[in-house]
């Protein structure tokens, strides 16, 4: 089983306040900033969406880890505060591999709810009248 459309992501991402993106073309990378911090990552290989990766923190990473074989450390990222989700398991390098995980994907509202949270760590880094901006409903 792999995860498959992902359009929603690239729409959730930018439905964010402040949100813009970038294509890396030498990592084949999307990545999407809130006030130039990245707070999501889809990366391509071979012109497939195989991974998203956002910041975390390390006790929910863990968690998360725990739960889905499909959620490891960071890909190519600070593996303490960056996640990845891999839309195919066997994808994922072996020494990243979390074997107790009894679900392999998660759902799209967890997916969000990992977006969130990086979205929100990275608001909370910049200047308090920015972050009542960006957060003010």
């Amino acid at each position: 089983m792999k995860l498959t459309d992902i359009q929603w992501i690239d729409t959730y991402c930018m439905g964010k306040r402040g949100t813009t993106k970038a294509f890396k073309e030498e990592w084949g990378w999307m990545r999407y900033f809130v006030e130039g911090k990245p707070y999501a990552i889809i990366g391509f290989h071979d012109n497939k969406e195989v991974l998203l990766t956002v910041r975390t923190d390390t006790a929910y990473s863990e968690m998360l880890q725990q739960e889905f074989q499909a959620i490891v450390p960071g890909y190519y990222c600070n593996k303490l505060i960056y996640t990845t989700v891999w839309f195919d398991v066997d994808e994922i390098p072996e020494k990243d591999r979390h074997q107790s995980g009894e679900e392999i994907y998660p759902n799209r509202q967890l997916m969000q709810e990992m977006i969130d949270k990086s979205y929100l760590i990275q608001v909370s880094k910049l200047p308090k009248k920015k972050q009542q901006l960006l957060l003010e409903k």
